[in-house]
């Protein structure tokens, strides 16, 4: 998070932990040093947008959350880019993106009942939606969000209960390392 915009060439603001309490410094420290970029929960947006920051054309953003507030709509909408990163415990930070569409992400959004959708998965991850037998489910159904891959991890350490809990062996393929459980129930999109 640090180090790859250096290496890039760019600059990095950390701001105080007093600023970051501070919605409305946050906001002027943004339009101060020009951030380009943020990289943040939506707890931090949501304290921005209500004090009535609603982005600024430059700015990407990466956010990490569930779901997200109406007001973010406008702050989609004036970025040049807003990403939603999934993840759970038992994966690396970021299993997947999903790059909000630029032209009315309320449109997106309204149409996905389930939130805010999880995303492609990186590179070297597969996702599996899953009925309760641990077969996949057919175009337009629900089920259980399962994660295989490199960025899963091998299991809790000196924890089998837990293990047991978040991890079964792959269904769909043999050898391969077993799969974690995703937070929540996802759907197969239609198209």
């Amino acid at each position: 998070e640090i180090f790859l915009p250096l290496i890039c060439g760019a600059s990095v603001v950390i701001a105080s932990s007093k600023t970051k309490k501070n919605s409305e410094r946050l906001i002027e420290v943004v339009h101060s040093y020009d951030i380009t970029f943020i990289q943040g929960l939506v707890t931090l947006f949501d304290r921005l947008t209500v004090k009535g920051w609603t982005g600024k054309a430059n700015l990407t953003i990466v956010i990490d959350s569930d779901a997200i507030s109406t007001s973010f709509y406008d702050v989609i909408a004036t970025c040049s880019r807003v990403f939603h990163v999934y993840s759970c415990p038992e994966t690396t930070l970021c299993c997947a993106t999903y790059l909000f569409p630029k032209h009315n992400p309320t449109d997106t959004v309204a149409s996905t009942t389930l939130g805010i959708p999880v995303g492609k998965p990186i590179a070297h991850t597969t996702f599996y939606l899953l009925d309760e037998k641990l077969q996949e489910v057919s175009d337009g159904e629900s089920g259980e969000l399962y994660i295989a891959g490199y960025g899963m991890c091998l299991g809790y350490h000196q924890n089998k209960l837990q293990t047991a809990l978040k991890f079964v062996p792959n269904p769909t393929t043999v050898g391969e390392q077993g799969l974690g459980k995703g937070v929540g129930i996802a759907q197969v999109p239609l198209d």
